[in-house]
């Protein structure tokens, strides 16, 4: 597994360009995850807003997003959300890890997404060898 977080606000940071805007964006990451996480719970983060147009939480469901919140990264909750923020053309998402369980979801979210490959933070290709 290729895994290179550095320069990450925690976790893994992958992050592309789109030519759709930011509503579009989230509408389609919402239709990523109505197929891997049918169950998903959505949180927009309306107080960090920093040069963000959009950051969104997904859970993998409700539990999750109550563990999240009541207690935060522990133990346990690994790749069970994931963190997108959008501005202008530029996306970014952050998880924990790229494994089995996340490659197919950050495939879907590039193949549907991404209009140029996608790369860590650090400036690395993303790619994953399983």
């Amino acid at each position: 597994m290729d895994d290179d977080s550095g320069g990450s606000i925690g976790g893994l940071d992958i992050t592309f360009e789109t030519d759709d805007p930011p509503k579009q964006v989230i509408k389609k990451i919402k239709q990523v995850f109505s197929r891997h996480w049918p169950l998903a719970a959505y949180e927009f983060d309306h107080t960090l807003k920093d040069s963000y147009d959009v950051e969104l939480f997904v859970y993998r469901n409700r539990y999750w997003r109550k563990k999240w919140d009541d207690e935060g990264a522990v133990e346990g909750t690994e790749n069970t959300m994931f963190y997108f923020m959008v501005s202008g053309r530029d996306v970014t998402f952050v998880l924990d890890s790229v494994n089995v369980d996340t490659k197919p979801i950050i495939e879907d979210i590039i193949a549907n997404i991404a209009v140029t490959p996608a790369r860590y933070v650090s400036g690395k290709p993303y790619s994953y060898a399983s």
